[in-house]
């Protein structure tokens, strides 16, 4: 009887270890890492388009005004880049003379203050909203040279005269049709973009298409023009004209893909883009993310998350420099500290890389 006393006591105290050894040892998160993505001089957007035979094209000034000078008649011939009417550029040459003394002004006022920064005469904080204030009155110079520019309207492309709708001394808004072309162009590009872009036209540095059935062959495209009223589905019809060497590959009906390349403010440059699904909120409300250290421990960092992007992605405006690596799903099961391991690459089960 004692003996058989002893060999359970002797199996409970077994059980009872293995027990503690569960439970003492860490349950190990595997994670899965991204690094933040930088953003560039320039954005690209890629729209559906389609090839389209060439038609009319409503052809109007990007600034309103009174129009001064109109150089042609129904029935011309004009070619691309020929005049078709100008605007009165008084107002418009004044406004650029005043930013342009106002730039000037705080320009010299900068280079002062830069001097004193130097000589810690002035704090980095007010030092940054100078420079901040300066960058913004580049913009505004430079939003009146284009001003200036857009009182001369110049024909898209060639083509005929076929409807003159305004005449010398009347007033004009932006976007109304002065003239409608006839475009002797063979085909055209046309896409619909939504108002976000529809109101960064100033910001357009370039447009291609690319087709699926050539997709080795990029195709430059040239801006015609603009519907100034969008359908029922809150987008703008967008026409550009279709370069000659690529009407002998693409015919009409072909879909396109059309890319328009905007370029970036300043504040847009000094951003980075992350995953919405790497970020998470603390009790007080600030966002972090998790850094995967050398030791393979998890870290959390304050960001300041500027706004949501389309695709499900966040940007950051501070709190990251572009080479951390972060962890990318699965961020409110860490712990400070923590050590994780690393799933280099998506399992079967895991299909798109997911989490």
């Amino acid at each position: 009887m004692k003996k058989n006393v002893s060999i359970f006591v002797f199996i409970g105290f077994c059980l009872l270890s293995c027990h503690q050894d569960i439970k003492q040892k860490p349950v190990l998160h595997h994670v899965a890492l991204t690094t933040p993505i930088k953003n560039g001089d320039v954005t690209t957007k890629h729209f559906s388009g389609f090839v389209k035979e060439s038609e009319e094209i409503s052809v109007g000034f990007r600034v309103g005004g009174v129009i001064e000078k109109l150089a042609v008649k129904e029935g011309d011939f004009v070619r691309q880049g020929q005049v078709i009417a100008s605007l009165d550029s008084k107002d418009f040459q004044l406004n650029l003379d005043a930013a342009q003394i106002q730039y000037e002004q705080t320009q010299k006022e900068v280079g002062r203050m830069e001097r004193m920064y130097q000589q810690n005469g002035m704090s980095g904080n007010d030092y940054e909203k100078a420079l901040a204030g300066l960058e913004q009155l580049r913009i505004q110079l430079e939003q009146s040279k284009l001003n200036c520019e857009y009182t001369v309207l110049r024909a898209p492309v060639s083509g005929y005269i076929q409807q003159v709708n305004f005449r010398a001394g009347e007033m004009i808004g932006a976007g109304t049709a002065v003239v409608t072309l006839l475009d002797v162009n063979h085909f055209e590009v046309e896409t619909d973009i939504p108002a976000s872009l529809y109101i960064r036209q100033a910001d357009f540095s370039g447009f291609d298409c690319v087709s699926p059935q050539w997709p080795d062959k990029r195709f430059n495209l040239k801006w015609i023009s603009i519907n100034q009223k969008a359908n029922g589905n809150q987008l703008y019809k967008v026409k550009f004209a279709l370069p000659h060497e690529a009407q002998s590959v693409l015919t009409a009906g072909m879909n396109v893909e059309v890319n328009i390349h905007i370029q970036n403010n300043e504040t847009v440059r000094n951003t980075f883009v992350v995953p919405e699904s790497s970020v998470f909120q603390s009790e007080g409300g600030n966002s972090f993310v998790w850094l995967f250290n050398a030791d393979s421990t998890v870290s959390r960092r304050e960001v300041i998350v500027d706004r949501m992007l389309p695709g499900g992605a966040l940007q950051i405006r501070q709190g990251l420099n572009g080479d951390e690596r972060i962890v990318k799903a699965g961020v409110k099961a860490l712990v400070e500290h923590e050590k994780v391991g690393v799933i280099e690459t998506p399992s079967e089960t895991n299909v798109g890389g997911i989490i």
